[in-house]
């Protein structure tokens, strides 16, 4: 049994790409902008539209739940090294949670077991755990190591109803944590 999910169109990629027109057009249409802003603006939010576009049009897996463990791809810019994929044997939960924002912004994340190897890119010294957090508080994380494997379902959908189902079946030791 296998649950994926992969970065597509949904209704609020949609709206990003619409609102990044709309600024896009403005930005060439508008007659009293400064050159400054125009560039600025253009560099933004087209710029941005146009990462929003790509990575929609890749179908790159964004979740990946199988008998083997669970993948969270990365983000578009370097999605090879930023893809983590994380054995049963290392995981202890699936937490799901909403950033402490107006928008709610929901994330993923792996509660892994204290045990579990350390991963690769974590930082070692005081000064990078203390910036782990400083980022921690801003993203509203229930518990400080999920960010060190997280992902914000932002480009992609989450199933929660056939994500539980498939974690019942190839991981029953896991516990699915729902935050929101």
């Amino acid at each position: 049994m296998v649950y994926e999910q992969r970065y597509s169109f949904n209704p609020k990629t949609v709206f990003l790409l619409l609102c990044a027109a709309a600024f896009v057009a403005g930005a060439i249409l508008a007659p009293h902008m400064s050159l400054s802003a125009r560039v600025g603006t253009l560099l933004l939010f087209g710029g941005g539209g146009l990462l929003a576009l790509v990575s929609s049009l890749s179908r790159r897996v964004a979740l990946r739940v199988d008998p083997s463990g669970i993948t969270l791809g990365g983000n578009m810019i370097r999605y090879r090294a930023t893809t983590r994929q994380f054995p049963w044997a290392d995981v202890e939960a699936v937490v799901l949670w909403r950033q402490y924002t107006a928008a709610g912004h929901p994330w993923i994340g792996i509660l892994r077991h204290t045990c579990a190897p350390p991963l690769p890119s974590m930082p070692a010294n005081s000064g990078g755990r203390g910036l782990m957090y400083a980022v921690t508080a801003l993203a509203g994380a229930p518990d400080e190591r999920l960010l060190q494997c997280a992902k914000g379902i932002d480009g992609w959908s989450l199933d929660i109803a056939r994500l539980t189902a498939v974690l019942a079946a190839v991981a029953p030791q896991v516990r699915l944590v729902d935050h929101r």
